[in-house]
């Protein structure tokens, strides 16, 4: 990029800034003034930038103020990558063409270690590649060439990583991939919970089975649409557009298979019970009828009922064996049944419905990564009233003894719509159950302190002695912070079981 200088050279005598210099023209770079405009550049000016091309020698940056910089860059034995923010000095100005001079980070106020790591790796001491090393040296990691490389590489592909979430990834081998990233930034903001994934697929399934987005029935019909679940016989049946009769026979063929995947047990609704035999009457009705009934309150209901007692965890599948596994597998299962049944209805919904359904097997595939290095788990809850997310995080030491083998800490984050979010802390010593509450709400905080009596004697009736107590200073989790850098080693983490129904 040229400007528009004089023709006269300005250039600074000795000016070759050694790479670690931190006095620039009688300043620190603390106190340097930097120049956030292109119009003015004289020799001897800082400029602070992002590097967005490199070739050979030559350099192109965005400024703080977003104007554009091509530049003859004098190289030292370490390179600059694109995406790297880093500071330069105006060497000279030769017929409108700029020569800049990288300037280093202050190295007295670093570990020297940090400065020989980016030196054997190649690699310029720009803010991100000092932490990115510091970040290594925190977490107790090997440094090397290729590794250091590899982070920053990735943090260039990937930059709404942090660079602790980048160490993070490396630390636990978890691959560099989308489907990793986008898990990560799904729990750093608190947008992981299964339990909306999976309500968001029943909505749009529903809509697709009970053909909310379509027409059915002829104009002339539509105010008088009936949507009662009992038949009256004695109203003239409405007339369905015939056009329609191949799609309606795909969606009777459709819903039965849906239900038949789906029902765990015979569902009550009003004047309306799904069971075995409810099947076999919706494959004898005619169109007019069987629209009738997908068209209805009734059925709505019942298939949302169906579905949140299949896919979520209702107090009567507490004492399950192997029951979050089990109901893991068999949402993965049943969605990719979905999956199959809903392309004989709309394609184009049906790639609605695919897509979130790859989110939740995306999100699944993630929990199970996690449990590589750490014991966590999504408990969907299927309450009498409400659907509630939890998570479910658990810590043992590895260093405990044989006798302390029972022992072991857990933290259950609760969001419930009545009670708001709640952090349980609990710690189980053999059949001894100590508890805090963390609750965000002040009457949830009163109700659980009235009740907490009943919590005591139902846990006794288990054979767990409990001492609980209601604290005020709710603070909300930090996946990542709190989580994952537990002890800042996963060699504290362990593998074991435990009773989920205490």
């Amino acid at each position: 990029m040229e400007l528009n200088k004089s023709s006269n050279d300005q250039t600074i005598k000795n000016a070759n800034i050694p790479y670690y210099n931190t006095q620039i023209l009688g300043k620190s770079q603390d106190d340097a003034e930097y120049k956030t405009s292109v119009a003015d550049i004289v020799v001897g000016d800082i400029i602070k930038g992002e590097v967005i091309d490199s070739i050979n020698n030559l350099l192109k940056l965005v400024t703080e103020s977003g104007e554009e910089i091509s530049a003859k860059f004098q190289h030292t034995n370490n390179s600059l990558n694109i995406g790297d923010i880093a500071s330069f000095t105006v060497q000279s100005i030769h017929n409108s063409v700029i020569s800049l001079a990288f300037i280093a980070e202050d190295t007295d106020k670093q570990n020297p270690a940090v400065d020989k790591a980016l030196m054997e790796a190649n690699l310029s001491p720009t803010p991100k590649n000092i932490q990115i090393v510091e970040e290594l040296l925190k977490n107790n990691l090997s440094i090397n060439k290729e590794t250091l490389q590899n982070l920053v590489k990735q943090s260039h592909v990937y930059k709404e990583l942090s660079i602790n979430e980048l160490i993070i990834i490396h630390k636990n081998k978890m691959p560099f991939n989308e489907k990793t990233v986008n898990q990560i930034i799904s729990y750093k903001n608190n947008s992981h919970q299964l339990i909306n994934e999976f309500n968001s697929v029943k909505e749009e399934l529903l809509n697709l089975v009970t053909s909310n987005n379509k027409v059915l029935y002829n104009e002339t019909d539509k105010n008088n649409q009936l949507l009662n679940t009992e038949i009256d016989k004695d109203k003239q049946p409405l007339s369905l557009q015939i056009d329609n009769n191949e799609y309606i026979s795909n969606l009777k063929e459709v819903n039965i298979e849906i239900i038949k995947v789906l029902l765990n047990e015979n569902i009550n609704n009003n004047n309306l019970t799904v069971d075995k035999s409810f099947i076999e009457s919706m494959i004898q009705m005619d169109n007019e009828e069987f629209v009738k009934l997908i068209q209805s309150k009734d059925y709505n209901h019942i298939l949302d009922k169906i579905i949140n007692n299949r896919w979520a965890i209702t107090p009567e599948d507490i004492s399950k064996e192997n029951l979050v596994s089990n109901k893991y597998n068999e949402l993965v299962k049943d969605l990719d049944l979905i999956k199959k049944i809903v392309t004989k209805i709309d394609n184009n919904i049906s790639k609605e419905i695919d897509n979130k359904i790859e989110n939740i097997n995306n999100n699944i595939d993630f929990i199970k990564l996690i449990n590589n290095f750490f014991d966590y788990v999504q408990l969907p809850l299927n309450l009498e009233e409400e659907m509630a997310h939890a998570d479910l995080y658990i810590y043992k030491n590895k260093t405990t003894t044989k006798e302390d083998d029972k022992k072991f800490r857990l933290l259950l984050h609760l969001e419930m719509p009545s009670l708001g979010d709640t952090n349980i802390h609990m710690t189980i010593d053999k059949s001894n159950i100590y508890t805090q509450f963390f609750i965000e709400d002040d009457f949830s905080r009163q109700l659980i302190t009235k009740n907490l009596s009943l919590l005591k004697e139902a846990l006794l009736n288990h054979g767990y002695s409990f001492i609980g107590e209601v604290k005020e200073s709710y603070k909300p989790i930090d996946f990542f912070d709190n989580i994952l850098n537990h002890n800042n080693s996963t060699n504290d983490i362990t593998r074991y079981s435990f009773d989920i129904r205490a």
